[in-house]
């Protein structure tokens, strides 16, 4: 009888376990499904974080990772349309909530269904510092809408490895708060030029640490990484990159560059952000310092373009 009232209470607990998972997963899809349908049906405005909680344990998120119950990490904000004010809370089963990127106070793009505005996603990839910024962004989410629809423009190409199509862009904002804990370490990268003057950063460039942010697939032959780089020395003033590289289906390194750079020391501002447009890749770069060639200090702005070929060559356009 004791062995009989046992085996129930473990059957018991195996069923309420199914049913809490499958209802998680129904719940999910119902989520991703509003997502197509906000993005499909969408109006844009300007959106204020009020709160974000990094959650806790180890939670099921999008990527479809399923271990210990926790508490998922969450965002809400506020936002205007047609002068009503609108206040949205979602967590990461609903969409994608990318920690590293997310400043409490700052304003960022948020699309919303065009029928019922309560329903809406913040897209933290975009944030906005004006209307030139608010305009830009949305073109560029335009250009990337059909991407998106799997939670985030590189998981759905990643689904479609016949297609060069790839949205990313590295900001600002990304540049000063991201962190590589919990991200892979790769180590055979192609040497990448740090800056004008290599010399500067022999030292750096021999500590430096490269971890896998993000992966896309550029072809059947070819594919692509996002990494960014730890320097585990103590330093007078800021210094952080980004690179662009790409590799052989057999993980060898074919070629690389430098994606973004976030570089402030006390005469010098370098900042160096860029977006990535399937294979097309612009580098815009903002200098604040003392020019040796010109004698004075200065302020300048250029725009480098490059191509990513399908056999992974990185060309300078």
């Amino acid at each position: 009888m004791k062995r009989n009232k046992s085996t129930k209470k473990e059957l018991t607990k195996f069923i309420i376990a199914v049913l809490c998972i499958a209802g998680f997963f129904l719940l999910k899809g119902v989520s991703r499904n509003e997502t197509k349908y906000i993005f499909n049906n969408a109006d844009f405005s300007i959106g204020k974080l009020i709160e974000y909680s990094k959650g806790s344990g180890t939670v099921i998120t999008p990527n479809n990772v399923v271990n210990e119950p926790g508490n998922p990490p969450f965002v809400k904000f506020k936002y205007a349309v047609k002068n009503i004010e609108y206040v949205n809370r979602y967590d990461a089963n609903t969409y994608n909530i990318p920690g590293n990127i997310i400043v409490e106070g700052k304003e960022y793009l948020v699309v919303y269904y065009n029928k019922n505005p309560q329903k809406s996603r913040m897209l933290f990839e975009y944030p906005i510092k004006d209307s030139i910024d608010f305009e830009r962004s949305v073109k560029e989410f335009e250009k990337t809408r059909k991407y998106r629809l799997g939670g985030g423009g590189i998981k759905s190409q990643q689904m479609n490895s016949k297609a060069l199509s790839f949205h990313i862009r590295i900001d600002s904002t990304f540049l000063a708060s991201y962190t590589v804990d919990s991200l892979p370490q790769v180590k055979d990268v192609k040497p990448v030029i740090y800056g004008g003057k290599e010399s500067v950063y022999e030292l750096v460039k021999k500590v430096a640490e490269y971890y896998e942010y993000r992966k896309f697939i550029v072809n059947d032959k070819v594919l692509g990484k996002i990494l960014l780089v730890n320097i585990p020395m103590n330093l007078d003033g800021e210094l952080k990159f980004v690179v662009l590289a790409s590799y052989d289906k057999s993980g060898n390194p074919i070629d690389a560059i430098r994606l973004g750079k976030l570089e402030q020391v006390s005469d010098v501002y370098y900042l160096e952000t860029a977006s990535i447009a399937n294979n097309e890749v612009v580098r815009n770069i903002h200098f604040d310092g003392y020019d040796a060639e010109a004698g004075d200090f200065v302020t300048r702005y250029t725009s480098e373009k490059y191509t990513l070929q399908e056999n992974g060559i990185i060309k300078k356009e």
